[in-house]
């Protein structure tokens, strides 16, 4: 597709790809975000999940900065 494109069309490429070769992936799973013990109520969004186990979050971006890296490790946790 080139560069220059929005993340959410590289997703859905990254998505066809991984679902032609019979992956497992699903698109903008929801992440319930918690605060002392309570839900809140707003989400994460993961981009994609693939077989349950890997997350990969889109960058239509020149270089990864801090915030992306944070971001993921919010997810992780």
């Amino acid at each position: 597709m080139g560069p220059g494109l929005l993340e959410s069309v590289y997703e859905l490429c990254l998505l066809k790809e991984l679902l032609s070769r019979d992956i497992l992936v699903t698109r903008q799973v929801s992440i319930p975000l918690f605060y002392k013990g309570g839900k809140l109520e707003k989400e994460f969004r993961i981009d994609l999940l693939v077989e349950n186990e890997i997350i990969i979050e889109i960058k239509a971006a020149e270089i990864l900065l801090p915030v992306h890296e944070a971001q993921i490790i919010s997810y992780l946790k």
